[in-house]
Formats: C-alpha cells, structure tokens, sequence
C-alpha cells in the first residue's frame, strides 16, 4: 500500500531530516543572522547564552576598517566570565511593562478594545518576565545556490527518484524571542566607575583576573566580546519544494477513513467514498503522519519534538519546536584591552570591524 510505504520513508527521514539547519559548506543560517538580521550568530544555536556574558578572544575577532577579512564572525569560544545585571533587568522590565495580549476574540471579531489599553501600557506597579516576541522573515534556498547538491540535513526528506526533482529549500524561524539591556547600562557594569571625559576607560579588575594563565605573554592586548542583547528562536521550520513527489503519485485519491482521518473526507463525495478533500490533502497527510508517530514515540526527542506541517506532491514542510529556547543571534561590544592596565584601546560593536588604531 503506497501510505504504508510513505509512513515508513517519512519515519526513516525524521531521525536525520529535521535537525537545526547547517551545512557542512556553508552555514546559511548563520549568514542570514548576520546578513538578514544585522546579529552575531551563536553558531551552534544554543540555550546558555545570556546578557551580561563576556568572551575573550586571543586575536580580533572582527577585523579593523578597511581591512576585508575578519578572523571571526560568529559567537564562539570558552565564555570567560559572567556579569550580573539582575537588578538592571528588574528596572527594565518594570519600565518597559508588557503591551496588552490579543484577545481570542480578535480572530473572530477584529474589534480592539481599547480599554484593555488603560492603566496596562504605561503601567509601573510590577515586572513582566518573559522574553518579548520578534516576527523574523524566512529565507529560501535555490538549487542554483547549492550548486544542485542537496543539503545533508534534508537529504533524507528526499526518497526515491524524488532526489532529482527538488528545487529549493526554505527555512524560517515560526517563533522568536529576545531580551536585552541598554548598552548604557551594561557599560557601567565593566568599566571602573569615575575615569571618564579625559581619562582613559578602563575595565574592572575582576574581568582582567586569571588572564595570564590563558593568553600568549608576548601580546600585551586581549579581545573581550560583552552580549548586552539575545535573540532566541523555539523552532525552526523548513520546507523542500519538489517538480513533484513521484512516490506520491495517485496519493491525491486517498480516502479518509484509511489515514484515520474521516472528518476531513470531502463532503461532496458520495456516501461509499470518502476520500480526502485535495485541498486538505497535504495538512492531512502530515496530520496523519504526526499521529503515527505519537502512537509510536518516534515524534519525542530529549531536546524537542518534530512536526510535520503539510506534507504534497510538490512540497514538504516539517517544525522542530524545542522545549527550551536556543539562542540563534546576539547584539553587544568587542573591547581591545591591554591586559596589563584594563585600558581600553579599541570599542566598537559585535560583528562590526573595529576602528583603525
């Protein structure tokens, strides 16, 4: 039976095809934070990233102007130490409360009410603790840009003859999240407070402790990297378009009863027939297919799960949702230090070359 046969190809490709989308070339992920989104990106995409960390770096990590190569254009490396900013957080959040929730009435009745707004907007009388919801634009791949090699972490997606017919792959982020603190803020948190206008800056003494167990003795400077914002994504989602899915062909005839699905037969059908709605058909196969591996544990990972979304003839798309956020992205400060002094050289901004000395 050809579903019996498309649940088994669908199994066999959740175990590789829906990890975070890397190349082993080319990460195009990290080349649409940082072209895309103007961020740092945390390549791997992971949890322990917070405002306040600090990185240090050996050599520049963002190349001076003029020059055209930088040594690093991702947050990487050992984090070196932590700043605490959990009162300054408190302050931000008190003074920048929460916008009201769209009610669940909106998307029946697109009516704001506007007294919700009263006394909430401009409210001081307590903090909100979550992070604030960011809408991120998706991006596609063509098969051109590849060079028609298909991606190891979709190539399973791909069964059978099918292989040859994709023509692009589409990523976006369905759920986004970020925090950050004033760069002001953050500024006062490392540097030692009463050496400013003619004097020159200087970090504390605690973020320059220990260094000289960790950096070459010849060089008298050191690169610190400060996150002062974080952008954290819940799932990622991706899309393979197909000329079109040969194993599916004749799947469009597919009668409801046989995916477990009769309350999305067509209803014009007569009544020994029930097949599929075709304009259901693909949110009813992947319905199906979600339901399949529920019954069997094959959804669940220690991380996350994995949802298939629509799955046709001419495209499949299937959502890693992760049960905590990942940090995808981060905004902050690259410092030159000398290392003997805590004198600051050289500041500018994360991932944007450092003026010439």
């Amino acid at each position: 039976m050809r579903s019996a046969r498309f649940f088994a190809l669908s199994l066999v490709a959740l175990a590789a095809g829906c990890q975070a989308p890397r190349l082993a070339a080319v990460d195009h992920m990290a080349t649409y934070v940082r072209t895309r989104l103007d961020m740092v990106p945390v390549t791997p995409m992971r949890e322990d990233i917070r405002v306040g960390d600090v990185f240090i770096y050996p050599t520049n990590p963002e190349g001076t102007v003029g020059d055209e190569v930088r040594t690093e254009t991702v947050l990487s490396g050992q984090r070196w130490t932590s700043m605490s900013f959990s009162d300054d957080l408190v302050s931000e959040f008190r003074e920048r409360p929460e916008l009201p929730a769209t009610p669940d009435e909106y998307g029946e009745n697109p009516a704001w009410p506007a007294t919700e707004l009263e006394g909430v907007l401009f409210a001081r009388d307590g903090a909100s603790n979550h992070l604030r919801s960011v809408h991120l634009p998706g991006f596609s791949v063509s098969r051109d840009q590849l060079d028609g090699a298909l991606p190891n972490y979709v190539n399973s997606l791909a069964s059978g003859g099918s292989v040859a017919n994709w023509t692009s792959i589409g990523m976006r982020i369905p759920a986004a999240e970020a925090y950050s603190l004033d760069v002001e803020d953050v500024m006062d948190g490392i540097l030692v407070p009463g050496r400013r206008g003619t004097q020159t800056q200087r970090v504390k003494p605690e973020l320059l402790e220990n260094l000289v167990a960790f950096t070459d003795r010849s060089r008298r400077t050191i690169y610190m990297r400060v996150v002062t914002e974080v952008l954290f994504a819940r799932a990622v989602q991706l899309t393979i378009t197909y000329d079109y899915y040969d194993w599916l062909e004749g799947e469009d005839d597919v009668e409801a009863s046989e995916l477990g699905l009769t309350d999305m037969e067509d209803a014009d059908d007569d009544e020994d027939d029930d097949e599929l709605d075709p304009t259901l058909a693909p949110v009813a196969r992947a319905r199906a297919m979600n339901d399949s591996m529920k019954k069997s544990g094959t959804d669940a990972l220690p991380d996350g799960f994995v949802r298939f979304v629509t799955i046709g003839p001419h495209a499949t798309t299937v959502r890693k949702v992760w049960r905590r956020p990942l940090a995808l992205g981060v905004r902050g400060l690259t410092l030159e230090v000398d290392k003997a002094t805590g004198d600051i050289i050289r500041i500018g901004w994360m991932g944007k070359p450092l003026r010439a000395r």
